[in-house]
């Protein structure tokens, strides 16, 4: 999502497809020797939005094979934060995406109750009341609680960021090696866009007013994993394609 200059847009929303801890293994390739952190779902808001949410899946490497396991945690992003943006402090300990709140059983039942391809999913507003933005703009990152029935504040900031663009995205920073094969299904659904004019959400679509949407391969921090090996390659495909904006998925494509 790229504005070709500031609109009326200051807010997105999004379904989450989320896997909870002990639901989720992510193979590491042999030669591993720190984490690795796949972003899937993570989504952000167009117009230079202080915030972005999203799940990361951390695997950590260990000398006994069967102690390797990935640990899934909900994260804010702020680009507003000081030194050009930096992950939100959080429970989990540690660098990076691990500064989050733990997804586990209790988690699922609280927030991931929504649905995306009948696999759980957790609902995420992050918006600015303000139009038009501006760097006195307050941006509010909620997450919807299923057993309270109300949306939670997980963070807010104010600022606007210079990187103007939106997105929803699967994003891999893996080790070098191959990809992991064992990969679930994984998307986000019914991205939408807040008008500040309207007070409404509309559904993204590639009529939007002064937005170019595409479909973007990602940068060179996903290329790692994307090679072939003795056992053969280990890719993903990237479902649909244009023009369904509002949703996405990805699927292992090929396995031994």
């Amino acid at each position: 999502m790229i504005p070709a200059s500031q609109n009326i847009y200051s807010g997105i929303y999004a379904k989450h497809l989320v896997y909870a801890e002990k639901t989720i293994s992510l193979r590491l390739p042999a030669s591993a020797t720190s984490q690795q952190v796949l972003y899937a779902a993570t989504t952000r808001p167009p117009n230079g939005s202080c915030l972005e949410v999203g799940t990361a899946y951390i695997t950590q490497p260990s000398a006994d094979p069967n102690a390797v396991k990935t640990t899934p945690a909900l994260y804010v992003y702020d680009f507003c934060a000081p030194g050009g943006g930096n992950f939100v402090r959080g429970p989990i300990p540690g660098p990076s995406a691990t500064d989050g709140i733990l997804i586990d059983q209790s988690f699922v039942g609280k927030y991931a109750q929504a649905k995306v391809q009948n696999l759980p999913a957790y609902e995420i507003e992050i918006f600015t009341k303000d139009y038009p933005i501006t760097a006195n703009s307050t941006w509010y990152a909620t997450i919807f609680n299923h057993q309270t029935g109300k949306w939670e504040t997980l963070f807010s900031d104010r600022g606007m960021a210079d990187d103007n663009r939106g997105w929803s995205i699967f994003e891999t920073y893996y080790q070098s090696g191959q990809c992991s094969e064992g990969l679930p299904i994984l998307g986000a659904d019914q991205i939408s866009l807040l008008n500040a004019l309207s007070g409404r959400w509309e559904l993204l679509n590639s009529s939007m007013p002064l937005l170019t949407l595409s479909v973007d391969q990602g940068g060179t921090q996903n290329n790692n994993c994307f090679v072939a090996d003795p056992t053969g390659p280990a890719s993903y495909k990237l479902l649909p394609d244009s023009p369904d904006y509002y949703m996405w998925s990805v699927n292992t494509l090929s396995a031994p």
